[in-house]
Protein backbone atom coordinates (compact mmCIF):
# COMPACT_ATOMS: atom_id res chain seq x y z
CA UNK A 1 0.00 0.00 0.00
CA UNK A 2 1.24 3.39 -0.66
CA UNK A 3 1.54 5.57 2.01
CA UNK A 4 -0.85 8.11 3.30
CA UNK A 5 1.55 11.11 1.98
CA UNK A 6 1.82 9.46 -1.00
CA UNK A 7 -1.45 9.10 -1.84
CA UNK A 8 -2.80 12.37 -0.64
CA UNK A 9 -0.08 13.71 -3.40
CA UNK A 10 -1.36 11.60 -5.80
CA UNK A 11 -4.63 12.78 -5.37
CA UNK A 12 -4.19 16.66 -5.60
CA UNK A 13 -1.43 15.95 -9.05
CA UNK A 14 -2.86 17.48 -11.32
CA UNK A 15 -2.50 15.94 -14.70
CA UNK A 16 0.00 17.76 -17.51
CA UNK A 17 0.92 16.58 -20.72
CA UNK A 18 3.71 19.46 -21.33
CA UNK A 19 5.10 19.23 -17.92
CA UNK A 20 5.46 15.34 -17.75
CA UNK A 21 6.42 14.87 -21.62
CA UNK A 22 8.68 17.59 -21.49
CA UNK A 23 12.42 16.27 -22.19
CA UNK A 24 14.24 17.73 -18.72
CA UNK A 25 12.95 18.72 -15.71
CA UNK A 26 10.16 21.74 -15.67
CA UNK A 27 12.12 23.07 -13.49
CA UNK A 28 14.88 24.17 -15.63
CA UNK A 29 11.62 25.93 -17.55
CA UNK A 30 10.63 27.67 -14.44
CA UNK A 31 14.30 28.74 -13.86
CA UNK A 32 14.40 30.69 -17.53
CA UNK A 33 11.20 32.65 -17.24
CA UNK A 34 11.35 33.65 -14.20
CA UNK A 35 14.90 34.90 -14.84
CA UNK A 36 13.56 36.40 -17.90
CA UNK A 37 10.74 37.60 -15.11
CA UNK A 38 13.83 39.45 -13.34
CA UNK A 39 15.22 40.55 -16.23
CA UNK A 40 11.69 42.03 -17.28
CA UNK A 41 11.72 44.17 -13.66
CA UNK A 42 13.81 46.87 -15.60
CA UNK A 43 11.72 49.77 -16.62
CA UNK A 44 10.87 49.69 -12.85
CA UNK A 45 14.49 49.82 -11.49
CA UNK A 46 16.85 52.41 -10.09
CA UNK A 47 19.73 51.64 -13.09
CA UNK A 48 17.14 52.12 -16.17
CA UNK A 49 14.30 55.18 -14.02
CA UNK A 50 17.85 57.11 -13.48
CA UNK A 51 18.15 57.83 -17.18
CA UNK A 52 14.66 59.40 -17.75
CA UNK A 53 15.44 61.60 -14.73
CA UNK A 54 17.12 64.68 -17.27
CA UNK A 55 13.94 63.86 -19.64
CA UNK A 56 11.56 64.51 -16.34
CA UNK A 57 13.10 67.44 -15.23
CA UNK A 58 13.29 69.20 -18.35
CA UNK A 59 9.67 68.40 -20.24
CA UNK A 60 8.14 68.22 -17.12
CA UNK A 61 9.21 71.23 -15.79
CA UNK A 62 10.26 70.11 -12.40
CA UNK A 63 13.28 70.18 -10.26
CA UNK A 64 15.71 67.33 -9.82
CA UNK A 65 15.02 67.11 -6.28
CA UNK A 66 11.06 67.43 -6.73
CA UNK A 67 11.79 63.79 -8.84
CA UNK A 68 13.99 62.63 -6.62
CA UNK A 69 11.00 63.03 -3.42
CA UNK A 70 8.55 61.55 -5.85
CA UNK A 71 10.74 58.83 -6.67
CA UNK A 72 11.02 57.71 -2.62
CA UNK A 73 7.92 58.24 -1.84
CA UNK A 74 6.85 56.28 -4.86
CA UNK A 75 9.21 53.35 -4.15
CA UNK A 76 8.07 53.23 -0.17
CA UNK A 77 4.71 53.75 -0.91
CA UNK A 78 4.79 50.89 -3.65
CA UNK A 79 6.42 48.63 -1.01
CA UNK A 80 3.44 48.50 0.88
CA UNK A 81 1.50 46.31 -1.61
CA UNK A 82 4.15 43.74 -1.66
CA UNK A 83 2.57 42.01 1.75
CA UNK A 84 -0.53 41.60 -0.13
CA UNK A 85 1.27 40.33 -3.19
CA UNK A 86 2.64 37.69 -1.42
CA UNK A 87 -0.86 36.52 -0.23
CA UNK A 88 -2.25 36.03 -3.25
CA UNK A 89 0.82 34.42 -4.83
CA UNK A 90 0.11 31.80 -2.14
CA UNK A 91 -3.41 31.82 -2.41
CA UNK A 92 -3.28 32.05 -6.30
CA UNK A 93 0.24 30.64 -7.56
CA UNK A 94 2.90 32.55 -9.59
CA UNK A 95 1.10 31.49 -12.83
CA UNK A 96 -2.13 33.58 -12.68
CA UNK A 97 -0.07 36.64 -10.57
CA UNK A 98 2.64 36.86 -13.11
CA UNK A 99 -0.20 37.31 -16.13
CA UNK A 100 -1.73 39.78 -13.85
CA UNK A 101 1.26 41.83 -12.89
CA UNK A 102 3.10 41.85 -15.99
CA UNK A 103 -0.69 43.31 -17.55
CA UNK A 104 -0.64 45.74 -14.83
CA UNK A 105 3.30 46.50 -14.86
CA UNK A 106 3.11 47.08 -18.98
CA UNK A 107 -0.12 49.66 -18.67
CA UNK A 108 1.50 51.20 -15.88
CA UNK A 109 4.78 51.83 -18.34
CA UNK A 110 2.54 52.91 -21.19
CA UNK A 111 0.87 55.64 -18.31
CA UNK A 112 4.34 56.89 -17.92
CA UNK A 113 4.75 57.24 -21.91
CA UNK A 114 1.82 60.18 -20.40
CA UNK A 115 2.65 61.46 -17.78
CA UNK A 116 2.70 65.48 -18.33
CA UNK A 117 3.19 67.36 -14.18
CA UNK A 118 4.74 65.99 -10.92
CA UNK A 119 1.41 64.46 -9.50
CA UNK A 120 1.06 61.66 -12.62
CA UNK A 121 4.96 60.76 -11.97
CA UNK A 122 4.35 60.30 -8.58
CA UNK A 123 1.90 57.86 -9.47
CA UNK A 124 3.80 56.79 -11.96
CA UNK A 125 6.76 55.99 -9.74
CA UNK A 126 4.41 54.05 -7.43
CA UNK A 127 2.83 51.97 -10.26
CA UNK A 128 6.25 50.76 -11.47
CA UNK A 129 8.23 50.49 -8.03
CA UNK A 130 5.41 48.45 -6.89
CA UNK A 131 4.78 46.04 -9.92
CA UNK A 132 8.08 45.90 -11.38
CA UNK A 133 11.02 46.23 -8.92
CA UNK A 134 8.30 44.86 -6.19
CA UNK A 135 5.45 42.48 -7.17
CA UNK A 136 7.56 41.43 -10.51
CA UNK A 137 10.55 40.18 -9.12
CA UNK A 138 8.90 38.68 -6.34
CA UNK A 139 6.61 36.23 -8.27
CA UNK A 140 9.64 35.19 -10.05
CA UNK A 141 11.85 34.36 -7.26
CA UNK A 142 9.16 32.04 -5.44
CA UNK A 143 8.53 30.53 -8.94
CA UNK A 144 11.96 29.51 -8.58
CA UNK A 145 12.10 28.70 -5.09
CA UNK A 146 9.10 26.18 -5.23
CA UNK A 147 10.75 24.14 -7.97
CA UNK A 148 14.54 24.17 -6.55
CA UNK A 149 15.20 23.69 -2.92
CA UNK A 150 18.51 21.59 -2.18
CA UNK A 151 20.03 23.38 -4.84
CA UNK A 152 18.25 26.54 -4.82
CA UNK A 153 21.43 28.70 -3.94
CA UNK A 154 22.86 27.44 -6.88
CA UNK A 155 20.12 28.55 -8.98
CA UNK A 156 19.23 31.37 -7.74
CA UNK A 157 22.98 32.78 -8.23
CA UNK A 158 22.49 31.45 -11.76
CA UNK A 159 19.40 33.49 -12.03
CA UNK A 160 20.88 36.56 -10.59
CA UNK A 161 23.65 36.46 -12.74
CA UNK A 162 22.44 36.74 -15.96
CA UNK A 163 19.77 39.25 -14.55
CA UNK A 164 22.46 40.93 -13.86
CA UNK A 165 24.31 40.66 -17.31
CA UNK A 166 21.05 41.25 -19.19
CA UNK A 167 19.67 43.65 -16.71
CA UNK A 168 21.60 45.87 -15.36
CA UNK A 169 24.67 45.21 -17.33
CA UNK A 170 22.22 45.85 -20.73
CA UNK A 171 19.24 47.47 -20.43
CA UNK A 172 20.68 51.20 -19.92
CA UNK A 173 22.50 50.93 -23.09
CA UNK A 174 19.90 49.96 -24.83
CA UNK A 175 17.38 52.43 -23.32
CA UNK A 176 20.71 54.99 -24.08
CA UNK A 177 20.27 53.49 -27.54
CA UNK A 178 16.08 53.70 -27.71
CA UNK A 179 15.54 57.55 -25.82
CA UNK A 180 17.22 59.06 -28.67
CA UNK A 181 15.75 57.40 -31.74
CA UNK A 182 12.29 57.83 -30.46
CA UNK A 183 11.97 59.67 -27.45
CA UNK A 184 11.58 59.10 -23.41
CA UNK A 185 7.56 58.89 -23.97
CA UNK A 186 7.47 56.79 -26.97
CA UNK A 187 10.49 54.40 -25.51
CA UNK A 188 8.47 53.86 -22.08
CA UNK A 189 5.65 52.98 -24.24
CA UNK A 190 7.62 50.52 -26.13
CA UNK A 191 8.53 48.94 -22.77
CA UNK A 192 5.13 48.51 -21.62
CA UNK A 193 4.18 46.65 -25.05
CA UNK A 194 7.01 44.24 -24.67
CA UNK A 195 5.45 43.33 -21.20
CA UNK A 196 1.83 42.86 -22.75
CA UNK A 197 2.81 41.07 -25.53
CA UNK A 198 6.20 39.18 -24.33
CA UNK A 199 6.10 39.18 -20.74
CA UNK A 200 2.66 38.54 -19.70
CA UNK A 201 1.63 35.33 -22.21
CA UNK A 202 5.43 33.86 -22.07
CA UNK A 203 5.10 33.75 -18.19
CA UNK A 204 1.50 32.20 -18.12
CA UNK A 205 2.04 29.99 -20.87
CA UNK A 206 5.29 28.33 -19.53
CA UNK A 207 5.44 29.09 -15.97
CA UNK A 208 3.70 26.55 -13.49
CA UNK A 209 3.10 25.88 -9.89
CA UNK A 210 4.29 23.86 -7.22
CA UNK A 211 6.34 20.87 -8.89
CA UNK A 212 3.99 18.88 -6.45
CA UNK A 213 1.11 19.98 -8.24
CA UNK A 214 1.96 17.91 -11.21
CA UNK A 215 3.39 14.86 -9.26
CA UNK A 216 6.88 15.87 -9.32
CA UNK A 217 9.51 17.19 -6.54
CA UNK A 218 12.04 19.78 -6.41
CA UNK A 219 15.15 19.58 -7.92
CA UNK A 220 14.05 16.59 -10.02
CA UNK A 221 14.23 13.99 -7.68
CA UNK A 222 12.03 10.90 -8.09
CA UNK A 223 9.40 9.68 -5.58
CA UNK A 224 10.36 6.28 -3.73
CA UNK A 225 9.10 3.35 -4.50
CA UNK A 226 6.00 2.86 -2.08
CA UNK A 227 6.79 -0.26 0.50
CA UNK A 228 4.47 -3.09 0.00
CA UNK A 229 2.85 -4.30 2.85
Amino acid sequence: MKPASQAQGAALAVPSRFVLRFPMFYGWVVFFVATFGMIMTSPGQTYSVSIFIEHFILDLGISRSVVSTLYTVGTLVGSFALPFVGRQIDRRGVRVMILIVSVLFGLACIYMGTVRNALMLGFGFVAIRMLGQGSLGLISTNAINQWWVRRRGTILGMSGLISSLLGVGSFPSLLNWMIPQYGWRTTYMVLGLALLLIMAPVGYLFLRNRPEDYGLLPDGRKRRSAATA
